[in-house]
């Protein structure tokens, strides 16, 4: 037998374990009820054949736009594998209905995904993201997220750390969640926030490269940027830009949303190669000129006039815009897997 054969079959056999880990991990689809009566569903993976007080870390991995649950937690699942951590780290990965008749527009995950029942809460292709309230009477997606965190707390006792990911829509809306998260008590979690289109800003000021275009800001040294109040879009700082005009569902003072977001452990994450934009609007084009633009000076921002002694940079991963590259990378698995 060649040695390429061999390297052949034992790749094959990494892959096939990285999926199944042996045969002891499974995904299990599952949901319980919101306040309102109505459920959340969820996608865990876990080895049921140890006791629950075993686990003590959660990755919980936010889906996209297309709300590609399965496809975004593949590469953390096989990441786990990998660093031989099953029997200690939950991957979740919470799924955000949409009603049936518009469950076309924002699916395409390549493992399918099941449609809404009568009794799921559900949102719109765009308004979970946002924190809004469930289309059928039910609290924000923001709460419905803090909900799940304490079931997932009463389920597994021994949890004690937790890295929350979101990624694309899922990396807007955990930068968003952050201000109004509520992490169980006897948690330390970290955020890492990967990929988004935009960013929510606290203040009304947005950044400009000092002496060089957007197309130069390609890593953290790259550029310096001042900042000012645009005058050439009045929506800039409306949500989920900015903190005015927000609904009722994401309410709350501004000064402690703004101490919520400083205090917490947020990690920013962008592709070196992630310079679509995806959002052309001018709220979004005052941010930078795509996603590492827009995340690398937002990162400025937050070491300016948010966490100034807390020195916040992006990591950045040779992806485009690609969430199991991102979630694959050496530079990434070890903060959400620590």
């Amino acid at each position: 037998m060649t040695l390429t054969l061999l390297k052949a079959i034992f790749l094959g056999l990494v892959a096939f374990l990285a999926t199944t880990e042996g045969g002891l991990t499974s995904t299990v689809y599952k949901n319980f009820a919101l306040s309102n009566g109505k459920t959340f569903n969820y996608y865990i993976s876990y080895n049921a054949t140890i006791p629950a007080s075993s686990y003590k870390h959660l990755v919980l991995v936010v889906h996209g736009q297309p709300r590609d649950v399965r496809s975004t937690m593949a590469g953390p699942i096989e990441t786990r594998f990998a660093a031989e951590k099953t029997t200690g780290a939950l991957i979740v990965g919470p799924l955000f209905q949409v009603a049936a008749d518009a469950n076309a527009n924002c699916n395409a995950d390549s493992r399918p995904i099941p449609p809404a029942t009568a009794n799921d809460a559900t949102w719109t292709c765009s308004s979970w993201m946002q924190g809004r309230e469930s289309t059928n009477n039910g609290p924000s997606s923001f709460v419905a997220l803090n909900n799940l965190l304490s079931k997932l707390k009463q389920d597994f006792p021994s949890l004690s750390t937790a890295s929350l990911v979101g990624f694309s829509a899922g990396g807007q809306f955990m930068q968003r969640y952050i201000a109004f998260s509520k992490i169980p008590s006897g948690v330390t979690a970290k955020f890492l926030v990967a990929s988004p289109s935009s960013y929510l800003y606290f203040d009304s000021v947005r950044p400009s490269p000092v002496g060089k275009d957007w197309s130069a800001c390609t890593t953290n040294d790259a550029c310096s940027f001042s900042f000012a109040t645009p005058t050439n879009c009045a929506t800039s700082n409306q949500w989920k830009y900015g903190l005015d005009a927000r609904p009722a569902s994401v309410a709350g003072e501004a000064a402690t949303l703004r101490s919520n977001y400083v205090s917490a452990n947020i990690i920013y994450v962008a592709g070196s190669q992630d310079t679509g934009s995806a959002d052309d609007g001018c709220a979004a084009v005052v941010q930078g000129s795509g996603r590492l633009q827009r995340a690398l000076a937002y990162a400025a921002y937050d070491r300016k006039y948010l966490a100034t002694s807390k020195n916040r940079k992006v990591v950045t991963p040779d992806c485009g815009h690609d969430v199991y590259c991102v979630t694959k990378s050496t530079s990434v698995s070890q903060v959400y897997l620590a």
